[in-house]
C-alpha cells in the first residue's frame, strides 16, 4: 500500500513539474546606492531627440518602438519628458547576435534483449539567436550612471521580438526605483 501511495505521488509531482511555466527571463539591475532616487522627475534621452520624433525623421521602426515604451514605462513612474534639464538622461543599447547551445550528446545501443544508454557520443550544438537590451539612466547634473537594467532573451524569428518590447521594456522598469 505504502508502495502504491509513493508511486502514485512521484507520478503526480512529474505531472505538475511538467505542467509548470519555465522561469521568465532574468532581469539584471545595478544602481549607485548614494543616489536619490526620489529627487528624480524628468527626464531626456541622451541625444536630445524627442519622443514624438517618429515618422517625420524616418528613424528604424525599432528604434521608435523602445524609446515609445521606455516613455510610457517611464510616465507611469511618474517621470515626464523634458527638452530642457532633466533630472535624468536615459539610453539604451540593442543588439542582436548569434549564440551556440552545446550539450554533451549520448548514444545507446541494443544487444539481444535490452537496450543500453551511453554517454560517449559527441556533442550536440543548437545555435539560436539572442537578443539583450540595456537601459540607462544617467545623472543629468553629475553626468555618473545611477540605475541600469539589462535582459537578455533567445529569439525565434526578428518580427516576434519586435512584439515583445512593451513587455520587456516594462520588465526592465518594473525594478526602477530599485529597493534597497
Amino acid at each position: 500500500m505504502k508502495v502504491l501511495r509513493c508511486g502514485l505521488m512521484f507520478f503526480l509531482l512529474i505531472t505538475l513539474g511538467a505542467c509548470a511555466k519555465p522561469a521568465p527571463p532574468k532581469v539584471e539591475t545595478t544602481f549607485d546606492w548614494k543616489a536619490d532616487f526620489s529627487s528624480y522627475r524628468t527626464w531626456m534621452w541622451t541625444d536630445k531627440k524627442p519622443v514624438v520624433a517618429d515618422s517625420l525623421i524616418g528613424d528604424d521602426p525599432l528604434d521608435r518602438m523602445i524609446r515609445r515604451a521606455v516613455d510610457r514605462e517611464l510616465g507611469n513612474k511618474g517621470l515626464r519628458p523634458v527638452a530642457d534639464k532633466p533630472d535624468l538622461l536615459v539610453k539604451y543599447k540593442g543588439k542582436i547576435q548569434a549564440a551556440v547551445s552545446a550539450s554533451p550528446g549520448a548514444t545507446g545501443y541494443s544487444y539481444n534483449w535490452r537496450w543500453s544508454k551511453s554517454a560517449a557520443g559527441g556533442m550536440q550544438q543548437d545555435s539560436y539567436r539572442k537578443g539583450t537590451l540595456v537601459i540607462d539612466l544617467i545623472d543629468a547634473q553629475t553626468r555618473e550612471l545611477v540605475w541600469r537594467g539589462s535582459t537578455s532573451r533567445s529569439l525565434t524569428y526578428e518580427e516576434g521580438a519586435r512584439g515583445k518590447i512593451p513587455e520587456v521594456v516594462r520588465e526592465i522598469l518594473s525594478h526602477y526605483p530599485p529597493r534597497r
